[in-house]
């Protein structure tokens, strides 16, 4: 039987950058997950409809490329894409 997993070394380039950048995109999330979570709290006043902003926000940075450059501009992008 074939292992389902393979080394990161054997990993194709293209699959590796998707693979750091998912480690990043994660990251970034979760470094400001509360701050978040308190905008989308505010701006709908409700718990549940704070919760479907999360996941829908997850979905769009998900989707999105993930801008170079240092973590406070990662953070602002991410708070822009939030707003939008």
């Amino acid at each position: 039987m074939k292992a389902l997993w393979r080394k990161k070394d054997n990993l194709k380039s293209s699959d590796r950058r998707d693979i750091e950048a998912g480690a990043d995109l994660e990251s970034l999330f979760l470094r400001n997950s509360a701050g978040l979570w308190r905008f989308f709290l505010r701006r709908s006043g409700n718990e549940s409809q704070a919760e479907d902003l999360m996941q829908e926000l997850c979905l769009q940075i998900a989707r999105a490329e993930l801008p170079d450059g240092d973590g406070e501009l990662r953070d602002a992008w991410l708070f822009g894409v939030a707003r939008n």
